[in-house]
């Protein structure tokens, strides 16, 4: 993550894991200056409560903002989930606000993650300035909406 701003988080994978993580995206989008959009808590709490019900001990939260987007993708560190995969999670989060969204179960277990549109958020602090992207550092999730794109277009995160 050069180049952006960005933040990870590990929280145990307990029931107050989805409010813990808000808590941490919205102390670290107004350290940046940026106000939080309506949808941020929705879908970060949906987020991590879904990789919460993977049954692992702990799951990551991470966190970049660029170019007017900011990512949130949580991971569950399960390989084996304990819960069946829910075909709904992707369309819940496009409801909740995601520009994108996207899942891929890894050898190390499952993550999920969205894209949020920040264009009509305003800056908190004026002078606050995003860094550019560089194209060598992309992340590349497997499956995705809309239209179950492999990778992400120029204009997402």
């Amino acid at each position: 993550m050069k180049n952006r701003q960005g933040a990870t988080w590990s929280l145990e994978a307990q029931p107050w894991a989805p409010g813990k993580a808000f808590a941490e995206v919205a102390g670290k989008f107004g350290k940046w200056g940026l106000k939080a959009p309506d949808a941020l808590e929705a879908l970060v709490r949906h987020l991590v409560a879904t990789v919460v019900a993977d049954g692992g001990r702990h799951v990551s939260l991470h966190l970049a903002e660029q170019n007017n987007q900011a990512l949130v993708l949580a991971f569950s560190h399960q390989p084996h989930p304990s819960q069946p995969w829910d075909d709904d999670v992707l369309t819940r989060l496009r409801e909740l606000g995601a520009a994108s969204c996207g899942t891929e179960m890894t050898g190390e277990g499952r993550q999920v993650w969205a894209v949020l549109d920040l264009a009509s958020c305003p800056r908190l602090h004026p002078l606050a300035v995003v860094p550019e992207r560089r194209r060598d550092d992309e992340w590349e999730p497997k499956v995705g909406i809309p239209a179950q794109r492999a990778k992400p277009r120029a204009g997402d995160l």
